[in-house]
């Protein structure tokens, strides 16, 4: 029985490559300290997360593949830039306080969680390299963050406006 492959390096490089512009934007705005999609709650149902909350999820691909090609390429250090950005990425979704935007964040968190157990088990990494992952890891709250949204001022209305 012959395998598939299930990654097309060669493919996943030229990808990236395609893309770079783009990723190296969400990189550089990812470093910023707290990120505001200035929502408008008053928009009730009318209010466009899909917009928003698709595509932070799909960063999470972006980011996982990036640091996967990385350390196919032994490239470390950039496996380790986008392991801690996508272990951030959460942070995108964290100012909008309502219950969806939060189980978004959790999957992306499952997401970089899975992408940062595959990557840990190459053996080129430094304990530098291994502390900037957990400090990574550590800033994340997903519990309070759901618990706050769950009673937010964007939980309420958007409740409230589906009849809930």
């Amino acid at each position: 029985m012959a395998f598939k492959k299930t990654h097309p390096w060669d493919q996943l490089a030229a990808d990236l490559r395609t893309n770079e512009t783009i990723l190296a934007k969400i990189r550089a705005g990812l470093e910023k300290p707290v990120l505001n999609n200035q929502l408008d709650f008053a928009q009730g149902r009318n209010l466009k997360l899909v917009d928003l909350v698709a595509p932070a999820y799909g960063l999470t691909r972006w980011l996982g593949s990036a640091s996967q090609l990385a350390l196919h390429q032994g490239d470390t250090h950039g496996a380790l830039r986008d392991l801690v950005i996508e272990a951030r990425l959460p942070r995108l979704l964290a100012e909008d306080h309502l219950p969806i935007s939060e189980l978004v964040r959790i999957a992306i968190g499952a997401t970089a969680k899975a992408d940062t157990w595959e990557a840990l088990q190459a053996d080129r990494w430094t304990d530098e390299d291994l502390a900037a992952l957990q400090r990574a890891w550590e800033s994340q709250d997903f519990a309070a963050a759901m618990a706050l949204a769950s009673g937010s001022v964007g939980g309420t209305i958007m409740a409230t406006d589906i009849g809930i």
